[in-house]
């Protein structure tokens, strides 16, 4: 493959270019400059204090790749196979959710809340096992587990522990399913599971909807609340009294939530909104 060019500064623009026919500039250039970040140790600014940086061939064959998945609606957290989360860097894989910054939220919320000594907490749906790796960095006397019921998501927390130095236990299970015999009564449970709904997948972007897991996105219009409903039947067993259920919440569904925690005798039920003003978060005191 010939390059007219070999000066990054001028393929970046290049880049940028043909990218925001299809997302807008910003989006573009921030996605073009993860990749020379990435690849070759380059920031936005290390260009402009080096405009004059150029490439070898396999280099730009690298770059020239990367932004050809972008153009296919590839996530650019799976071209470059990690994302940063709180102070984490986690590895992303399409088996797993690439994590967002409103979980980083329900993280923080509930560490400001969490503050006992010594806590048991459960993650339930882990995927890549950013919340519990990130309440364990926050808490470092906890104790805490993660379960999945996709043994590739599962894969990937436990690397993610690893690299990231943390012990969280990891293991394999369903929300739906009556017993977890592995686990004695925990402090709190905290979970981020599918919430969207089937019709919402028309609103959503190509890089979502065609490469990220749908097994841990989407329920159906008519049973929305289906995944909380096997959690806390789950809690009725596995959350002491007096402990915390944390949840990441669809904004479309915030009384209904606050109803469902009611009449499973949850107290004290305070719903959250996120930075944006949409209620995403919700929580509950069990009795």
């Amino acid at each position: 493959m010939k390059f007219k060019n070999n000066l990054l500064k001028q393929l970046v623009s290049d880049y940028i270019a043909e990218l925001t026919p299809i997302y807008n500039k910003e989006e573009a250039a921030q996605m073009v400059f993860w990749l020379t970040e990435d690849f070759f140790g380059i920031s936005r600014t290390g260009m402009l204090l080096n405009p004059e940086k150029k490439l070898s061939e396999s280099e730009m064959l690298t770059l020239h790749f990367a932004v050809k998945s972008l153009k296919s609606h590839v996530p650019v957290q799976y071209i470059i196979g990690k994302v940063a989360f709180l102070n984490l860097s986690l590895k992303v894989t399409g088996a797993v959710l690439i994590p967002r910054p409103e979980t980083e939220q329900l993280v923080d919320w509930t560490l400001q809340i969490e503050t006992t000594p010594r806590l048991k907490i459960l993650d339930i749906g882990t995927g890549s096992g950013c919340i519990a790796l990130a309440i364990k960095q926050g808490l470092a006397d906890a104790s805490v587990w993660g379960y999945d019921q996709s043994s590739e998501a599962l894969a990937v927390a436990i690397q993610n522990a690893k690299s990231n130095g943390l012990e969280v236990h990891f293991f394999k299970a369903d929300i739906f399913q009556e017993n977890i015999d592995e686990l004695e009564p925990m402090d709190v449970i905290i979970s981020n599971p599918p919430y969207v709904l089937q019709s919402e997948k028309y609103n959503m972007h190509a890089n979502v909807l065609d490469y990220e897991p749908h097994a841990a996105l989407f329920v159906p219009d008519d049973t929305p609340l289906l995944f909380y409903e096997g959690i806390l039947k789950q809690a009725k067993r596995l959350l002491r009294s007096g402990g915390r259920i944390y949840f990441e919440i669809n904004e479309r569904m915030g009384q209904e939530m606050v109803v469902l925690l009611h009449s499973w005798d949850y107290k004290e039920v305070y719903l959250k909104h996120d930075l944006n003003g949409k209620p995403r978060f919700i929580s509950g005191l069990k009795q």
